[in-house]
């Protein structure tokens, strides 16, 4: 089997990129910071998802893009992206990254109904590409699927950060998508959520909700969108 890390070495090695708020090395040479405006990796999206609509102008908004499709040297890869519509400054507060808030003492987010978060869909696993750890190490299986480990493990930093998002500005992450385990076939079809309402706040007064949906077609394409919603709303 081909790791990701031995894909890294052959290709020069990874490059150390910040998330706001929290550092380290990425796991991939086309990794991009926790922050984000048009064009920021460099590379035009593959599926688009336009931000929530209908909301009010003081609240921001949520989009999600395909970066690229699986192929025989990299896993599929998606972005959420988080932008302040205003002409003032938002206050975010979440996790280690976005959609990772509260994380720390669970190998994945099956079990997090017991805290009153909606359970993550156990067929696939998202890989912050902005390094989290720890986490365990994704391969290429013989039939040139990207997979993560049955019960790898993939907690997170616990801790919930503030991060000032401008006017007109975005903050974004991308993930990488695997197949966990290898009983089920590559990327299967269906509709994947993925949901952060783990305290993270706008501001002292409303709390807020991220949701990534990624979807993927009979062939293995992928697709995505998301949407953010406040508490009351």
């Amino acid at each position: 089997m081909v790791t990701r890390r031995d894909l890294l070495r052959r290709a020069g090695g990874a490059v150390a990129v910040g998330l706001a708020g929290c550092s380290g090395p990425t796991r991939d040479a086309d990794a991009s910071p926790d922050t984000a405006g048009p064009g920021t990796d460099g590379r035009s999206s593959i599926a688009e998802a336009s931000p929530t609509p209908d909301r009010s102008p003081s609240a921001p908004s949520m989009a999600a893009s395909v970066v690229r499709q699986a192929a025989r040297d990299h896993p599929a890869r998606v972005r959420a992206t988080v932008r302040n519509p205003s002409s003032e400054s938002v206050e975010l507060r979440y996790g280690a990254t976005l959609l990772f808030t509260d994380h720390s003492d669970h190998d994945d987010r099956g079990n997090h109904e017991d805290h009153g978060t909606p359970a993550w869909p156990e067929a696939l696993v998202l890989d912050p590409v902005t390094y989290v750890g720890p986490w365990d190490e994704p391969v290429r299986s013989d039939d040139e699927c990207w997979r993560f480990p049955s019960e790898g493990r993939t907690p997170v930093q616990d801790v919930l950060q503030k991060r000032a998002l401008p006017p007109g500005e975005s903050r974004g992450v991308a993930y990488d998508v695997y197949t966990r385990g290898t009983d089920r076939p590559c990327l299967p079809e269906g509709s994947y959520r993925f949901v952060d309402g783990g305290g993270v706040r706008l501001d002292e007064w409303r709390g807020a909700v991220f949701a990534l949906t990624v979807d993927v077609a009979p062939d293995g394409t992928l697709s995505a969108r998301a949407e953010l919603t406040l508490d009351g709303h």
